[in-house]
């Protein structure tokens, strides 16, 4: 699973090239066993200028055994954050694993997921989940952060419907992915760095930049990542 992701320099990338360098490899033994951790760099460029560094710290493990229970952190409400619920689907899973170039078969190939993962359906990526977070930071900031740091604490199954939530924190704004019964499945900072701040008309807006996805039932209907957010 990707266990945290940290974006710096944000800005939109159309067009960019990038550069995916392994930078380091771990392994330690918890109480659950061996674990495997990665640490995945990568750059963007347009025209040989920098445009956005990324670090992704993944986790592999072994499979769980069977009836094995997951870590499910809970948390107190945020009845007064700004949110969106979202309900992810396997189309919305395998265009998203398309778009970034994702072949972990448990994100969209349920015999696989279900027995390696043992949360009951697909397993949501931590890189999409970031994304809905992200996206609701103009809406609080009025513009997008220059850095952002996400970080995953248990895998998120497709068919579980989720709040993203987020509400102003002293550094800037704090934010997560929640289910109904309190489980927090992500959480993430965003520093509110004004000297820095990306305007949100410069950037694209997902319910249309993206392509249809020609998996959908009615062959045209597009996967809309970021649902109208609203206030609890």
């Amino acid at each position: 699973m990707c266990r945290s992701e940290r974006i710096g320099a944000l800005c939109p990338i159309w067009g960019a090239m990038f550069t995916r360098t392994i930078n380091d490899i771990r392994c330690k033994t918890a109480s659950t066993g061996p674990l495997g951790f990665v640490a995945v760099n990568t750059v963007y460029t347009v025209a040989g200028q920098t445009r956005r560094t990324e670090r992704q710290d993944i986790v592999y493990r072994k499979d769980p055994k069977p009836g094995q229970p997951l870590s499910e952190p809970l948390a107190e409400d945020w009845p007064d954050a700004t949110q969106r619920q979202v309900t992810p689907d396997a189309i919305l899973l395998f265009c998203s694993c398309a778009r970034t170039l994702n072949a972990h078969r448990i994100h969209y190939d349920l015999p696989e997921a279900t027995p390696a993962e043992g949360v009951g359906g697909l397993v949501v990526p931590g890189p999409l989940q970031a994304i809905w977070m992200l996206n609701l930071t103009p809406q609080l900031l009025g513009h997008l952060p220059a850095q952002f740091r996400a970080r995953g604490l248990t895998p998120l199954a497709a068919v579980l419907s989720v709040r993203v939530k987020g509400r102003p924190a002293p550094a800037g704004l704090a934010l997560r992915v929640r289910r109904a019964q309190g489980v927090v499945m992500m959480q993430a900072t965003a520093p509110a760095d004004i000297s820095r701040k990306v305007r949100p008309d410069s950037w694209p807006d997902w319910r249309t930049a993206h392509p249809r996805c020609p998996l959908a039932p009615d062959h045209g209907r597009p996967v809309d990542i970021s649902p109208r957010a609203t206030k609890s």
